[in-house]
Formats: C-alpha cells, sequence, structure tokens
C-alpha cells in the first residue's frame, strides 16, 4: 500500500502524521508524492506509525517507480557496467 492511500483510508492528515514523526509536513509531501526517500529510520518508523501497512519497502518501490528513467546513472551502477565474456 502507498503511504497517501494509507493516510487517506485513515482520514489522517500529512501535517499530523509529519508531527507524530518529527518532521515537516513538507519533507512528508515530498515522500508521500515520490520525490524523496526517506532514510531507513525513517522508514522503518513510518512503518510502524502504520502498523506495518506501509513497508520500507513499499516506500523504496513506489519512490523507484515515480523515478524510473529520471535520475542519471552514475558510475557503478548497473546499467554502467561494462562486462567482457570470455569464451
Amino acid at each position: 500500500m502507498d503511504l497517501k492511500e494509507w493516510l487517506q483510508e485513515n482520514g489522517i492528515t500529512q501535517v499530523s502524521f509529519a508531527k507524530g514523526l518529527g518532521i515537516t509536513h513538507i519533507y512528508l509531501n515530498m515522500i508521500v508524492n515520490g520525490k524523496r526517500l526517506p532514510s531507513f529510520k525513517l522508514g522503518k518508523r513510518i512503518e510502524s506509525a502504520t502498523f506495518g501497512d506501509v513497508t520500507y519497502v513499499n516506500l523504496v518501490y513506489f519512490y523507484e517507480q515515480k523515478n524510473e528513467g529520471d535520475s542519471p546513472r552514475g558510475a557503478g551502477s548497473p546499467s554502467s557496467v561494462q562486462c567482457q565474456v570470455v569464451t
């Protein structure tokens, strides 16, 4: 489940949820919209606050889906690694 859906289904505003997490509602909005990926620690706090309905894995997956193809690949990323096949 994504975080936006969970908040809507539970009638919780981003402002109040952010306050409970100790972050700004602006930062939470960026997470909700897939513009920022929370740290592992914050992701686990979100997971706990949603009673496991929104997991850190859900947050990572949502972020990656929203940003697929948007960020340049750096050195060492899977698509930039060159391999030579020896037969």
